[in-house]
C-alpha cells in the first residue's frame, strides 16, 4: 500500500470514527487530525453538565491521549484551518501556513446559531453553548447570576435551563414556537414534558419574540412582541446551529445547507470527504440528501468516509432522523415524522401520564414511518431497528399501541430475522 497523508478536519465523533477506520486498514500512512479547540474530544450535548457542576472538564472527554497515540494520530490541537486550496491539496492554517494532503476530511460540525440581540449593551451577558470554551464562559459568567433567560425550547434550551436550575437559579424559557422541542416533538408528549419541568419552577413563555434587550441598573431588561417586560442577569441563546462551512467558501467542493456528499461520504472533489453535521448525506427512505445531526450518523458517516480514503469501498445505506435526548430528569425519542401527514398515516398512541410515558408510533402500508416517545426509551432502539429494515408490524400493532415492552413480540414474530 501506498504511504498516504490522510489529513482530518475536526476531533469530534466522525473524525474519531474515520481516524479508527483508516487504522484498520492502513497501518502505515500518516494522520494529521485538526481541531481549534484546546482540549481533547467530546460531545457537545453534555455541555449543561459543566454548566450544573454535575461533571467536571477531563469526566467528559470521549478519549484520551493514549487513543491519539494508539492510533498513531498526530493530533494538533489550537489548530484553525482556514481554507482549501484543492488545485494543490494544501490546507490553509491560521497564521499563513499550510499543510498539504493525499486524503482530506472535513468534519468541522456545526455551530449556534447568534442571537440577533447581540449588542455591544449586553454582550458580556448573552452566550450561545457549543463548544467548551462556551461552557466554560457561562460558568464563569453564572457564578453572579440569579435570574437566567433561555431564548429557545430546543434541546439546548431545556438542558442548559435544567442546569441553571439544579444550581438554585431562577429560569425563564421564551420560544416563538407553541410549545417545547417543536422540532422533535408533537404537542402532547411536548406538554407532558413542560408540566413536569414547571413543577421545578421554570417558566415557559411560548408564541413570544425577544424584541429588545438593555442594560438597566447593572441587569439586562428584556422586552418581547407580547409586551413583557422583565429583567435577568444571564442569556443562553439555543436557536438551532448552522454548519461549519466557512473552510469551503470559494472552492469548488459543492454546497447546499451543507456539504453535499455521494454514498462513500466524498465530495464532488476527488480525494475530499465530509462527515457529521457539516455533511448532507442520503436519507434511508427518500433519497434525498440531508443533515442528520446526530452523534450516531455522525459515528457511522466517518467510519464510511474512513474506510474510503484507506482505499475500501464502503457505501452509506442511508440514515434517518433519530434522537435520544435528556429532557430534565427523562428521556425522550424521536424518529423521523412526528405528525401524520396524510389520511393514509395510521396512528398509534399510548398514554400513562402517572409514569410520565408517552408513545405515538406512524404507520403507512404497515411499515413504521415515524414515532415519539417519552419514558420506557428503551423500546426506543426496536422502533428504529423495524423502521430501517422497513419491517411489516402488522402482527405486533397490539403492542405498539399499549405500554408493552416491544422487545418480546418483535423476537415472538421474527422481526430481527433477516
Amino acid at each position: 500500500m501506498s504511504y498516504l497523508r490522510h489529513v482530518i478536519i475536526g476531533n469530534s465523533a466522525a473524525g474519531l470514527n474515520a481516524a479508527k477506520a483508516i487504522r484498520e486498514v492502513d497501518q502505515t500512512s500518516k494522520i494529521v487530525m485538526l481541531t481549534a479547540e484546546d482540549c481533547l474530544a467530546y460531545s457537545p450535548v453534555v455541555l449543561p453538565y459543566l454548566v450544573s457542576g454535575r461533571m467536571k472538564e477531563p469526566q467528559m472527554y470521549i478519549t484520551d491521549r493514549a487513543f491519539y497515540d494508539r492510533h498513531q494520530i498526530d493530533l494538533r490541537l489550537g489548530t484553525t484551518a482556514e481554507g482549501i486550496d484543492t488545485g494543490q491539496q494544501q490546507v490553509h492554517l491560521r497564521k499563513g501556513s499550510r499543510l498539504g494532503y493525499d486524503r482530506l476530511l472535513i468534519a468541522t460540525g456545526a455551530s449556534a446559531r447568534k442571537s440577533a440581540m447581540d449588542t455591544d449593551a449586553v454582550r458580556e451577558n448573552i452566550f450561545t453553548l457549543r463548544t467548551m470554551a462556551d461552557a466554560r464562559a457561562i460558568v464563569k459568567a453564572s457564578e453572579k447570576a440569579s435570574d437566567v433567560l433561555m431564548i429557545g425550547a430546543g434541546l439546548v434550551g431545556l438542558e442548559t435551563g435544567h442546569a441553571f436550575e439544579k444550581k438554585g437559579k431562577k429560569v425563564t424559557v421564551i420560544a416563538k414556537s407553541d410549545h417545547l422541542l417543536s422540532q422533535n416533538s408533537d404537542a402532547r408528549c411536548a406538554r407532558m414534558i413542560q408540566d413536569k419541568i414547571e413543577t421545578k419552577g421554570v417558566r415557559f413563555l411560548f408564541g413570544r419574540d425577544v424584541t429588545a434587550l438593555s442594560q438597566v441598573n447593572g441587569r439586562i431588561c428584556v422586552k418581547t412582541d407580547q409586551q413583557d417586560e422583565f429583567f435577568v442577569d444571564l442569556i443562553v441563546v439555543g436557536k438551532g446551529v448552522d454548519p461549519n462551512l466557512a473552510l469551503v467558501k470559494g472552492t469548488d467542493i459543492t454546497t447546499d445547507r451543507g456539504i453535499r456528499v455521494n454514498l462513500s461520504m466524498q465530495t464532488s472533489v476527488p480525494g475530499i470527504y465530509a462527515a457529521g453535521d457539516v455533511a448532507q448525506a442520503r436519507h434511508l427512505l427518500s433519497g434525498k440528501s440531508k443533515i442528520f445531526g446526530n452523534w450516531p450518523s455522525a459515528c457511522i458517516e466517518g467510519k464510511i468516509a474512513g474506510c474510503n480514503m484507506a482505499g475500501e469501498k464502503y457505501n452509506l445505506a442511508g440514515e434517518v432522523a433519530y434522537n435520544v435526548l435528556p429532557v430534565f430528569d427523562c428521556t425522550a425519542a424521536f424518529l423521523e415524522r412526528r405528525d401524520a401527514g396524510d389520511g393514509q398515516t395510521q396512528v398509534l398512541t399510548y398514554i400513562n401520564k402517572r409514569k410520565s410515558i408517552y408513545r405515538k408510533i406512524l404507520i403507512k402500508n404497515n411499515c413504521i414511518i415515524g414515532a415519539v416517545m417519552l419514558g420506557a426509551y428503551q423500546d426506543a432502539g426496536v422502533v428504529l431497528y423495524l423502521l430501517k429494515k422497513r419491517k411489516n408490524i402488522a402482527r405486533i400493532k397490539d403492542t405498539l399501541a399499549s405500554g408493552r415492552a416491544l422487545w418480546g413480540d418483535v423476537m415472538k414474530n421474527n422481526h430481527f430475522k433477516q
